[in-house]
């Protein structure tokens, strides 16, 4: 990332993943508009969110509930601040819910982000609500319990928050994959509980991210499938699985970074 790129990105018509604070500073400076920008990560500071309400960002990606209660506390000091100058409250907070939707890619163990043992996104296994350390009557009162999923209960949360906009659910299962399995799979799975979140909660999320990860060729023994191979392959799985949910198509994003900028390095 720098601004050159940030910049190209954007030209060309494109939104920017950040991924940090400093990836985030480095958008604005390329004049980036904040509603063309997303921020990542899975221990976003209070400095990092306080950013990124002030300047629009156009989704925050939340990988956990603690963070969905720093983002709702920052929101409220900005806020009762821009009250105190005369000014309009700060528009609500859009965010998507990263899931670990249980995808095992194939890929080496080190770039696979979508198993249930690894740092980033929520879990979806039943009985995972009881990770999140809250008493029985604050679990009743987000309409779940301890045999919940952790992803389910914050997304109970979000249906309830007026500070956060929920707009969707993000996944993403991992880095240089070549098989399109691993990506029609999380589609399923990513669509049945964002379906589940909608009857439960009586919501109609409008956008599926399905991050990105699509392998490139470093060596002649890679073999990368084409752009249109890739799109093809997901655009059939997820109407396959709308069809079958009765699901209206989400509005669908895409995080293709290294197989954009590999290539043309």
């Amino acid at each position: 990332m720098c601004t050159a790129v940030a910049r190209w990105a954007h030209e060309e018509g494109l939104c920017l993943d950040t991924a940090s604070g400093g990836e985030l500073a480095i958008a604005l400076r390329a004049q980036v508009p904040g509603q063309d920008i997303a921020l990542h990560g899975n221990n976003k500071s209070y400095d990092e969110i306080k950013r990124a309400i002030k300047h629009g960002v156009g989704r925050v990606v939340v990988d956990s509930i603690d963070e969905l209660k720093l983002i709702t506390d920052v929101y409220a000091e900005l806020c009762a601040e821009s009250v105190a100058e005369g000014l309009e409250p700060y528009p609500a907070v859009p965010v998507l819910i990263r899931i670990t939707p249980g995808v095992h890619a194939s890929t080496h163990e080190s770039i696979a982000t979508a198993h249930e043992d690894q740092k980033f996104g929520m879990s979806l296994q039943p009985g995972t609500a009881r990770l999140a350390g809250l008493e029985a009557d604050e679990l009743e009162y987000w309409s779940t319990t301890e045999d919940e999923s952790y992803a389910m209960l914050a997304a109970g949360i979000l249906a309830v928050t007026d500070s956060l906009e929920f707009r969707g659910i993000h996944c993403h299962i991992g880095s240089q994959i070549f098989e399109a399995q691993g990506f029609e799979q999380a589609a399923d799975t990513a669509l049945t509980f964002m379906h589940a979140v909608n009857q439960k909660y009586g919501l109609s999320l409008p956008e599926l991210d399905l991050g990105g990860g699509y392998g490139i060729g470093y060596t002649e023994a890679d073999t990368p499938r084409s752009i249109e191979q890739i799109t093809v392959s997901i655009a059939d799985a997820v109407a396959a699985t709308c069809v079958r949910l009765g699901l209206a198509i989400p509005h669908m994003s895409f995080e293709p970074g290294r197989s954009i900028s590999g290539p043309s390095g």
